[in-house]
């Protein structure tokens, strides 16, 4: 326990800094700290806020909780990735959620998901037996009015759930939706984590982008409070597009311009 003043805050951030910085060498899965959760697979949305359990142990104020990897069998996993002996996790969530559920300190769990949009459609993820950043192109589609000279390409269903969203938004806006980043294989996610580190890039292997179900947008889209923007927060999800909430005004690392495909999040071979 940390005590309740600022020194105790000054001493747990530093403890989660600690963690978070030397995530790969610990083996690291997520880390929760002051009514928030840094999950090591989504660092490229930093921080996130829990809801509030109700006192400042349940808030963890006044402890950082760390989570490790795990083996098949609950042990923990030794910094190569291999099973270690002993016991196994302290808990038993994926740290995907906002309501981590923490049995070994006794903090309980919460209810529902914000990050699980609100009609149940799970995240992206995985698919069609691929690696993150290293699915084949001819796999993936094209955005066709994306210029030969930066040619930008998804899975083939999300690419035609945009080409549909992109023939309403041409008939508003009189231009297609301005894309300037879609697939990044891993060698580009790479350099983007080298230049931008923990919180603002996604650790590689692990961005959505990397699944070929996640733009980046401009053209005004990127502004809050735009005319563009304001009709993708209409009218995106009845293509299967998302903003997801991480990402969304007033968050730490708000996005307006990234957006992710929702929809049959599934292998579409066709």
């Amino acid at each position: 326990m940390v005590p309740l003043n600022i020194d105790g805050k000054a001493l747990g951030d530093d403890i989660a800094k600690f963690v978070i910085d030397n995530h790969e060498a610990l083996n690291i899965k997520y880390v929760i700290w002051y009514q928030r959760i840094y999950n090591v697979e989504r660092a490229d949305e930093g921080w996130r806020k829990m809801p509030d359990r109700g006192g400042d142990t349940q808030n963890h104020k006044d402890h950082p909780h760390v989570s490790f990897q795990t083996d098949s069998k609950g042990a923990p996993k030794d910094a190569a990735g291999k099973g270690g002996k002993g016991g196994g996790s302290d808990d038993s969530d994926d740290g995907n959620a906002d309501n981590v559920n923490c049995e070994a300190d006794g903090t309980g769990g919460g209810s529902g998901d914000d990050d699980i949009p609100d009609d149940g459609r799970k995240n992206p993820g995985a698919w069609g037996g691929h690696k993150n950043g290293e699915i084949p192109t001819d796999k993936l589609k094209k955005i066709p009015w994306t210029p030969d000279s930066k040619k930008e390409y998804l899975r083939k269903d999300a690419t035609e759930a945009l080409i549909a969203m992109n023939k309403a938004y041409k008939k508003e806006f009189n231009t297609d939706i301005a894309i300037t980043d879609a697939y990044r294989d891993l060698a580009e996610q790479k350099v983007l984590y080298k230049r931008y580190g923990p919180g603002r890039a996604a650790v590689p292997g692990k961005s959505n982008h990397g699944w070929a179900l996640a733009v980046d947008c401009g053209g005004g889209i990127n502004k809050f409070g735009s005319p563009q923007h304001k009709w993708m927060q209409k009218n995106a999800k009845k293509f299967g597009w998302e903003h997801p909430p991480w990402a969304r005004e007033g968050q730490k690392n708000q996005e307006a311009w990234h957006w992710e495909y929702y929809g049959k999040n599934k292998e579409t071979e066709a």
